[in-house]
């Protein structure tokens, strides 16, 4: 009987050790397939949301809006009864436009001058344009067409705070010399600000200080106006993918040191000698090293090798890598396109 117990127990631990052997097993194999992913950030040139024409030099900035009057607006609110007293300046669109041409010499695209002198309508620009581009040695004209300003109060938490909302109507247009004009943009900004208001009084406290918000309200809006007309370098996030081969994980090693030659060598060898997965990989790692020194076409023919080797009997199971495949492709080509862009814009 002892020895028949021995047995059973020797049996039930062989049975437990050929369980966990199998688990390593199993475990291993699946480690051999996963795809790790590591994400990469860099920047990517973006052409401009409008194209201006190529012959030009440098713009001139003009505000076309009349000075907003002074004036001062107590309003009285519903639940709280809160008092706001609102103050414009005269000067806010000639400001927008000074903001803008400061915003947009800082892209380093086309340089701008401020038109110092004072407000021209929108048509009366159109028939001087020429005489306006020679006097100030231009070859167009970037103009704030259309300008409106409002506030809108609303209570939030009864007897604890107010918010403000100053709404932005634009419209800026191109004129060339020839009094030729392009609607750019028509977009409404709207910048919100919170303050406490007393429990006693209902009286909105610690009020914004006017010059602040209007400062606030011009540099934003202008701001955004100005980079829809000029290429901005943008932040975008790609991934490596890796796995546990010996030249996938040498490659990301390398690329952790920036090494992309050496990275590109191991991914090359996995071309050459790896399995049906790795080189699927590969070839999308070899794409990103393509992507990130601009050369777009290169990286295309890459995604599309791996688009290729993903759709194998031997790769079934990788949807992921395929999906991202197929995504990365179509931004390629719609990147290929913005370069033919970017071309006319530089």
């Amino acid at each position: 009987m002892a020895r028949n117990n021995l047995n059973m127990k020797y049996f039930k631990s062989y049975k437990e050790f050929l369980y966990i052997i199998l688990l390593v097993m199993v475990f291993s194999c699946k480690t051999e397939n996963l795809t790790y992913y590591t994400p990469y950030k860099f920047e990517i040139l973006r052409p401009a949301y409008y194209t201006l024409p190529q012959d030009i030099d440098t713009l001139l900035v003009v505000s076309c809006v009349p000075g907003i009057e002074s004036f001062d607006s107590t309003k009285v609110y519903e639940s709280k009864k809160a008092i706001i007293t609102a103050k414009r300046v005269l000067s806010m669109p000639k400001a927008l436009c000074k903001s803008f041409a400061i915003e947009f010499n800082k892209a380093e695209y086309i340089p701008s001058k401020f038109y110092t002198g004072s407000m021209i309508p929108f048509e009366s620009l159109c028939l001087h344009a020429d005489t306006l581009c020679r006097n100030n040695n231009v070859q167009g004209i970037i103009a704030l067409k259309d300008f409106k300003y409002r506030e809108i109060v609303s209570g939030k938490q009864l007897y604890s705070e107010t918010e403000v909302l100053t709404i932005n109507n634009i419209t800026w247009a191109f004129v060339s010399p020839t009094g030729a004009y392009q609607d750019l943009e028509q977009r409404a900004d709207t910048i919100s600000w919170t303050y406490p208001i007393e429990l006693n009084s209902n009286i909105i406290t610690d009020l914004p200080d006017e010059k602040e918000k209007l400062y606030t309200v011009v540099t934003n809006s202008s701001e955004k106006s100005a980079y829809l007309l000029t290429p901005a370098w943008q932040t975008i996030t790609r991934i490596i993918l890796s796995s546990r081969s010996t030249n996938m994980m040498a490659a990301a090693q390398w690329v952790e040191k920036n090494d992309w030659t050496n990275a590109r060598n191991h991914w090359l060898n996995v071309m050459a000698t790896g399995t049906p997965r790795d080189k699927a990989r590969a070839s999308l790692d070899i794409a990103l090293d393509y992507e990130r020194t601009d050369k777009i076409d290169s990286a295309a023919i890459w995604c599309s090798k791996a688009i290729d080797i993903l759709s194998t009997t031997e790769c079934a199971g990788m949807n992921e890598e395929s999906d991202y495949a197929n995504r990365l492709f179509k931004v390629f080509m719609k990147r290929i396109d913005e370069r033919q862009i970017l071309n006319k814009q530089m």
